[in-house]
């Protein structure tokens, strides 16, 4: 935050909390139907700078009495939890500040940005890959670009599942050179699993590379028929076991999702042309 100096505030005095408080939620708490309001919710925030700064974050977007008196009723009804590091007074305008998140995925998020390192720099793209494999966004198409999936680089296990709008996993964007592209460079087990729209892991023209990966599972995606568009490769030197079935040594993730698929197919054409035959004969 670039702070020259930095000094410890103790709690304020009642009318220290509510000059703050009034200062960042914004002079229509002077509003006569909700100053008193505001008033009694400032006095439950115990004189505690981040408690206020929290119930401001909360409250400072409803500007309705009905919104504020709910707050308060809140504030003053949450029953506390003893929590180790929180003190007891700052527990009610966190949950507060929790409850008042607008969607289920900020709240999932939250949650998920709390099981970070205190002062952690998380980035927005490694919480799209958690929230993905944690379903908080069942409606994503796709994650991105290639480029965040590069940025990556101590990614070993990705598991998709169960968004059933997702298209394809990373999006074409505009590449210089012909070159190899190596995407998770450090990546080991792939799963993607109930994927119903799915037809590509990635659209591009450039042949991809995988040097670590050992286990692919791909199951429930009815739409993919190559990892790739056709005729690219996709370069896999140690990858091992698809679908937990011993495979042996493939070189070309591309070329075998292909021929399995041909093959699935092939076999699906059999199995009807018997029945119908089976059929005629009854």
């Amino acid at each position: 935050m670039e702070a020259q100096k930095i000094v410890e505030v103790g709690m304020l005095s009642e009318e220290e909390a509510w000059i703050l408080f009034r200062q960042k939620v914004g002079d229509f708490v002077d509003d006569s139907s909700l100053h008193d309001t505001a008033k009694e919710v400032t006095k439950e925030c115990k004189g505690l700078p981040l408690a206020i700064i929290t119930v401001v974050g909360a409250l400072k977007m409803h500007k309705s009495k009905h919104s504020w008196d709910c707050a308060l009723e809140e504030l003053r009804g949450a029953v506390t939890i003893s929590i180790s590091a929180v003190p007891t007074e700052l527990y009610k305008p966190l949950r507060l500040s929790y409850d008042y998140l607008q969607s289920n995925e900020a709240k999932y998020l939250f949650l998920l940005c709390s099981l970070f390192e205190e002062d952690s720099d998380i980035c927005l793209e490694e919480l799209l890959i958690y929230g993905m494999v944690l379903h908080i966004f069942p409606g994503i198409n796709n994650l991105e670009h290639a480029r965040m999936a590069r940025d990556l680089l101590n990614l070993r296990e990705l598991e998709i599942e169960d968004c059933y709008l997702m298209k394809e996993v990373i999006t074409e964007e505009e590449l210089q050179g012909e070159g190899i592209m190596t995407l998770f460079p450090l990546l080991e087990k792939l799963w993607l699993r109930n994927l119903s729209k799915l037809g590509h892991f990635f659209l591009t023209k450039h042949p991809l590379k995988f040097p670590f990966l050992r286990v692919v599972w791909i199951d429930d995606c009815p739409e993919i028929k190559t990892f790739v568009q056709q005729g690219i490769s996709v370069i896999t030197p140690s990858l091992q076991h698809v679908n937990y079935e011993y495979v042996g040594k493939v070189d070309d993730l591309n070329k075998w999702t292909q021929q399995r698929f041909t093959s699935q197919e092939q076999k699906s054409s059999q199995g009807n042309i018997s029945e119908a035959s089976d059929d005629s004969k009854g």
